[in-house]
């Protein structure tokens, strides 16, 4: 996605960050989407929001404390399989050191 659209989809997140008080803990939460446990969309990779969340990052107010960045490793019911390329983009996170990455793990 050309950086001038991800700067306009990550507009409202940086109007909400600037409205927020100095040292709220934040927890980034991306993604799919799902009505009854079902994804809206699939997603054969992460790449697109590991660049959405790197760019978001390159300009985290100094003063908000990001405490955990949520990708989607499961798509509602369709728990997500051991296929590397998924995850592959994880490791240009900028998100990784010591924000931890998760997912809400449903049984």
């Amino acid at each position: 996605m050309p950086g001038f659209l991800l700067d306009l989809a990550l507009r409202p997140i940086r109007d909400l960050l600037a409205k927020l008080r100095p040292r709220t803990s934040i927890g980034l939460h991306l993604c799919l989407g799902d009505f009854h446990r079902e994804s809206i969309v699939r997603a054969k990779t992460l790449d697109k929001m590991v660049a959405f969340s790197n760019r978001l990052l390159e300009t985290w107010p100094s003063e908000q404390r990001l405490v955990y960045v949520h990708y989607p490793f499961a798509e509602g019911v369709v728990p997500r399989g051991p296929i590397p390329a998924y995850y592959r983009p994880l490791h240009e996170s900028s998100a990784t050191g010591e924000r931890p990455l998760c997912s809400r793990l449903r049984p």
